[in-house]
């Protein structure tokens, strides 16, 4: 997987989909092309309806191209923390954590899961992402920013993503 790579859960892509969907009929109905319309067609409009056309555009372009997304797949493998897993965590003074590792497009979308509602998100392109990624119970990883502090991971479980 490549940095730029776009990975997210199926749950998410679907989300993102459907929102995306949403605001291109909804443009659509106000009077802008699917290609977001035309600057002199907003000229007539009222200032409420092209702000509201620019916020459509906006999110639209925000969404971006969900062609060549990677489906996030839960690993078989629970010996190391990777996609999909469940990580507890203990910080070096005993604040405990149990975050999902999956991509950043994931932490925008609300869930209405159990399991989501307990459990956070963490990017796998975050500095704690990058950092226990790939790491097995037990191991100490050492995050420098804000302040440098070590953190153990307590159990890697699978998530029901």
């Amino acid at each position: 997987m490549t940095s730029a790579e776009r990975v997210m859960t199926k749950a998410t892509l679907e989300e993102l989909l459907t929102r995306k969907d949403k605001s291109k009929k909804e443009l659509t109905g106000l009077g802008a092309g699917s290609e977001g319309g035309h600057q002199r067609q907003a000229l007539h409009d009222d200032p409420a309806t092209e702000d509201r056309k620019n916020f459509l555009r906006a999110q639209i372009a925000m969404i971006g191209n969900l062609e060549d997304v990677s489906i996030i797949t839960p690993s078989e493998d629970l010996s190391k923390a990777d996609l999909g897993c469940i990580v507890e965590l203990e910080y070096e003074d005993g604040f405990k954590i149990k975050g999902v590792l999956l991509g950043p497009d994931d932490a925008q979308i609300a869930r209405s899961g159990e399991e989501e509602k307990t459990v956070e998100v963490i990017s796998f392109m975050s500095p704690l992402g990058q950092a226990i990624r790939g790491q097995s119970v037990g191991a100490k990883v050492t995050l420098t920013k804000p302040s440098k502090q070590e953190v153990k991971i307590l159990s890697i479980s699978r998530a029901n993503i």
